[in-house]
């Protein structure tokens, strides 16, 4: 359902889906690797294209920095539970991010 969301947003406005995944670990796990399958598929009409990321300290300066480096015009994120998105929950990202927005900004809950 999350997807769909997001493949309606991208319809409405033409527009071509980054995919940014922030590395904890350098291999993808079983699950990641199937998820990203999955993505591939279920996006296979829509242009798009994946980014890796380290998993630097500063998460919301190096997700800035990506919007302002590919001209994002905007940033949607979908909120599983244990997501990244709920990790850095407990850090300044949302609040940096979400408060003093660059761009639109939508949170998807999964």
């Amino acid at each position: 359902e999350e997807i769909e969301l997001l493949k309606y947003l991208a319809d409405l406005y033409n527009s071509k889906i980054e995919i940014v995944h922030i590395n904890e670990k350098n291999n993808l796990t079983e699950l990641q690797n199937y998820n990203l399958s999955m993505l591939n598929v279920y996006l296979e009409d829509y242009p798009h294209s994946f980014h890796w990321m380290p998993n630097y300290a500063k998460k919301a300066q190096e997700i800035i920095g990506f919007i302002k480096e590919e001209n994002i015009d905007a940033l949607v994120m979908i909120n599983y539970k244990h997501s990244f998105i709920e990790r850095i929950t407990k850090e300044p990202t949302i609040k940096t991010i979400g408060f003093h927005p660059i761009i639109p900004f939508l949170v998807i809950p999964g």
